[in-house]
């Protein structure tokens, strides 16, 4: 339903009788409201330093370090993915190749990966 008002007076028109407006109906004093805001996001928003940070945690990581930080890091990757701020395509590439960096084995550091990033999708 559409409906409009007009103001004769600022379209430059006389006023020919000069009383009190008729009240506006309250479904349209709803309409003139402005829309209510979405609550904030509870996720913060990483910049991609952060993510640099993480991946070179990871493709650092040292002998017996590497399978537990490749999974932690995923968990976060997954968090990231639940928000649309990275693909989870995207997000397994990135951590299997820092993994890999680290010396993982490629058959190692996908296992780790898919692992976190499941289990983080999951909390």
């Amino acid at each position: 339903m559409v409906g409009c008002a007009i103001w004769w007076p600022a379209a430059g028109q006389p006023v020919l009788r000069d009383v009190q407006p008729a009240c506006w109906p309250a479904w349209l004093l709803a309409q003139l409201k402005p829309p209510t805001p979405p609550p904030p996001s509870r996720c913060i928003i990483p910049d991609d330093r952060r993510l640099q940070q993480l991946l070179h945690r990871v493709a650092t990581a040292h002998e017996g370090e590497r399978n537990s930080l490749t999974f932690w890091v995923a968990c976060r990757f997954a968090e990231m993915v639940e928000t649309d701020l990275v693909g989870e395509s995207d997000a397994l590439a990135l951590i299997v190749e820092a993994a890999m960096l680290a010396g993982l084995p490629r058959v190692e550091a996908i296992a780790a990966a898919r692992s976190g990033l499941r289990a983080g999708a999951r909390s």
